[in-house]
C-alpha cells in the first residue's frame, strides 16, 4: 500500500488548502462575533450615557427649584442712574 510521490504531494497541497480554508472561516467567524458584540457594547454604553444625562438633568432642576427663593438684593442707586 504504498502512495506514489505525485499522489503523495497532491494530498499535502490538497490537506494545506483545507488547513488553511478553516483558518480564513474561523477567522471570519471571530470577526464577525467581535463586530456584533461591539455594536452590542456600543448601544448599551448609548442607554447608560443616556440614563445618566436623565439623572443629571433631573439633579440640576432639583437644585434649581431649591434656588427658586435667592434673589438678587437692591442695588443702592442702581434704578437711579440712567446713561443716554
Amino acid at each position: 500500500m504504498g502512495v506514489t510521490p505525485h499522489q503523495l504531494a497532491h494530498q499535502v497541497i490538497d490537506n494545506a488548502i483545507k488547513i488553511e480554508m478553516t483558518i480564513l472561516t474561523t477567522d471570519l467567524g471571530i470577526k464577525d462575533d467581535l463586530k456584533q458584540q461591539v455594536a452590542q457594547l456600543v448601544f448599551q454604553v448609548t442607554i447608560v450615557t443616556s440614563l445618566d444625562g436623565i439623572r443629571h438633568l433631573v439633579g440640576l432642576f432639583d437644585g434649581v427649584r431649591h434656588n427658586g427663593a435667592v434673589g438678587l438684593f437692591r442695588i443702592p442707586r442702581a434704578a437711579g442712574f440712567r446713561v443716554p
